[in-house]
């Protein structure tokens, strides 16, 4: 059995990091999380995450409940918080996964082992059977409804509060059939190793988890990896996806209707996050964020041209 690494060790490379301890590389950074890969002939991950630790222990175990599922998402080895310049930061230290993300929109290859390994994680996760409110996990009402309220008028919120209004949205929420959900199936969160045939595919972060009716898993996916890849990359050859080639891949049948109506939670719910981040007045805004609000309004109009052919 393989020694378990020191993690003070690991964790005080990246903290304060010693040239001798081998350099470690910057994965991910933003305002909230810091991502980096220790150097050293066994690389593995250092998640800092600006959060109350409180707030994320029944997330982390959660994810430690989930497992690994055979190296397709990370394992969270250890945990704990620190002090950093005069801020709470809870650090997870995980398995390092190997894999180039996703930068490219998939070909249809790919995009059937994406929809693959996201079936398996989901299947996992539709398992699990445990008490939410004890867990701190949220429901997807709950978020909504959080957002909705501390959200300042904008065109995306009149969306959130129409949707809570829909009443194929409500009888979804009320259909019976709520599991945990994979939040965050982002481009850059799949990992493809292209050595192999088909392609492997590995999921990096699988928090955030949330409570959800069962048909949002694909239709997160579809709005956040498919349709947004098309977006976030396009060439020559990259169309809108076909959104009845996606079902059809799914393995399980998908009512079309009932995904499309979900399909918008993913542009709306983050776009209200991250306008939510930085409070204020939206002239101010970095350039950044503006790029991430418009793509997300693309976003949204790819699904409603979907309903509307």
């Amino acid at each position: 059995m393989r020694e378990a690494p020191n993690y003070a060790r690991l964790i005080d490379s990246v903290c304060t990091p010693d040239p001798a301890e081998g350099s470690a590389v910057t994965l991910y950074d933003s305002a909230a999380t810091v991502v980096y890969k220790t150097g050293g002939p066994e690389p593995y991950v250092v998640r800092l995450s600006f959060q109350r630790p409180e707030d994320r222990a029944g997330q982390v175990k959660l994810v430690q409940t989930i497992g690994d599922l055979g190296g397709l998402t990370a394992a969270i080895l250890h945990s704990e918080s620190r002090e950093i310049a005069g801020r709470t930061c809870a650090i997870d230290v995980m398995t390092y996964l190997p894999g180039t993300p996703l930068q490219q929109s998939p070909s249809r290859l790919e995009a059937q082992a994406i929809i693959n390994a996201v079936y398996t994680l989901h299947e996992r996760l539709r398992s699990i059977s445990l008490d939410a409110a004890a867990h701190g996990i949220p429901s997807l009402e709950e978020i909504l409804r959080g957002l909705i309220a501390s959200s300042e008028p904008s065109p995306m919120r009149s969306r959130a509060t129409r949707l809570m209004e829909n009443k194929r949205f409500s009888a979804l929420l009320a259909n019976g059939d709520s599991c945990l959900l994979y939040g965050d199936p982002w481009p850059a969160n799949f990992l493809i190793d292209r050595s192999v045939h088909p392609p492997k595919i590995r999921i990096v972060d699988i928090d955030p988890l949330f409570f959800g009716p069962a048909i949002l898993q694909p239709a997160l996916l579809f709005s956040a990896c498919f349709v947004a890849s098309s977006l976030l990359f396009p060439s020559e050859d990259t169309e809108v996806p076909d959104l009845d080639s996606l079902i059809g891949a799914w393995p399980e049948h998908l009512n079309r209707e009932d995904l499309l109506t979900m399909m918008g939670v993913f542009p709306v719910v983050l776009s209200l996050f991250k306008r939510a981040e930085h409070a204020g007045d939206s002239s101010a805004y970095p350039e950044s964020l503006r790029a991430s609000l418009r793509l997300l309004e693309r976003c949204l109009a790819v699904i409603d041209g979907y309903a509307a052919a």
